[in-house]
């Protein structure tokens, strides 16, 4: 078994998934799977116009992410995801906030303390958000933020120990934006470069004599979505709204390298039954067998994930996702970005400078 996270566009959600490779469905042949991948992958197919036509247009660039800076403040999701997560608390830096209605989502599922009590002050440059296990450090105008949370007190109140079954739910501290500036499809993408920089200054096994990696560990994953979005009353391009997860892996407590991972999001109630297509980390950041991230150590990722998301893109046709989807209708539209804490861990970790860049 491994340990892998499922999300939804407004909600985050985590399971188990088995390690098998599994398929959307079961039927596909696989001569008809190398036919379609051989025609997905031709670059006719991610390309919106010809190449006489090309020569003439000037290329544009684009910043996807919305306020880029934390400005407007976050809104909160409830702690559960039973609701299904409704905003109840602003994060407004004391009413400094630039807008009353963020652009910035957080959630810190699973709080048995209710983030929404959280208390907050001002440190230097930066708001602090603290409850019991928790707190986070927002330096608005800056784009920065600290992340603080200690699982091991979670779960003492919640289990009476650490976490001791699969079924039962865990500690996340998450950011996510559901609507980008621009939501370029595949074909209209010559490049899309993700950058962002963090630190892990704290990752710390607080039960080490019930630890299970099966169970047990701290993750910090930045995610993005294929979405298909379909002409309305077309009845030819796939189902509106159906998506595909594309991971940019940046630490597992239990892994010096993340290996690639393909596999469906299912197994529990709530599960999202999309595909997931994540990346391994040594294609963007300076790791091996042998070496992981270092504690304390400052990191940018900088690269162009375009042609991966290519590669995801033809991975799920071929594999039975996004049925009936082209390559014109993919768009990309949201992200999230944070912890997930299966197991008894305290991690302090700090992001900065958000950044999709599109070349149009």
């Amino acid at each position: 078994m491994i340990l892998f996270s499922k999300k939804d566009s407004f909600i985050r959600w985590a399971t188990l998934l088995s390690a098998a490779l599994v398929s959307c469905t079961e039927s596909s042949a696989s001569s008809a799977r190398k036919s379609e991948s051989d025609r997905l992958s031709s670059s006719s197919d991610f390309s919106s116009v010809s190449d006489s036509q090309e020569s003439s247009l000037e290329e544009t660039d684009a910043e996807l992410i919305r306020d880029r800076s934390f400005s407007t403040g976050f809104h909160l999701r409830e702690w559960t995801t039973v609701n299904g997560g409704p905003i109840v608390r602003h994060l407004d830096y004391g009413g400094t906030a630039t807008s009353s209605d963020p652009i910035w989502t957080m959630a810190r599922w699973w709080d048995p303390f209710d983030f929404k009590n959280a208390v907050e002050s001002k440190e230097g440059d930066a708001y602090r958000y603290e409850d019991q296990s928790s707190y986070c450090l927002i330096y608005p105008g800056a784009g920065k933020m600290t992340m603080h949370l200690n699982s091991y007190t979670e779960y003492e109140e919640k289990f009476g120990g650490s976490r001791s079954s699969a079924s039962q739910n865990w500690s996340h501290f998450l950011i996510e934006q559901s609507s980008f500036a621009l939501a370029p499809s595949l074909t209209q993408l010559k490049k899309l470069t993700a950058k962002v920089s963090f630190r892990i200054d704290q990752c710390d096994l607080l039960d080490s004599e019930h630890y299970n990696p099966s169970l047990h560990t701290a993750q910090l994953f930045w995610y993005l979505t294929l979405s298909n979005r379909i002409d309305s009353g077309e009845t030819d391009q796939g189902t509106d709204g159906d998506y595909m997860w594309f991971g940019i892996p940046l630490f597992d407590y239990r892994y010096q390298r993340i290996a690639e991972y393909k596999n469906i999001d299912s197994g529990v109630t709530g599960s999202t039954n999309k595909l997931i297509y994540s990346l391994a980390n040594d294609i963007y950041l300076p790791v091996s067998e042998n070496k992981g991230i270092e504690l304390g150590k400052d990191y940018t990722i900088d690269f162009d994930i375009l042609p991966y998301l290519r590669e995801a893109f033809v991975y799920g046709k071929t594999h039975g996702c996004l049925v009936g989807a082209d390559a014109s209708r993919i768009r990309i539209n949201y992200m999230n970005f944070g912890w997930e804490l299966p197991g008894s861990f305290a991690i302090t970790s700090t992001v900065q400078d958000f950044s999709l860049t599109a070349l149009l």
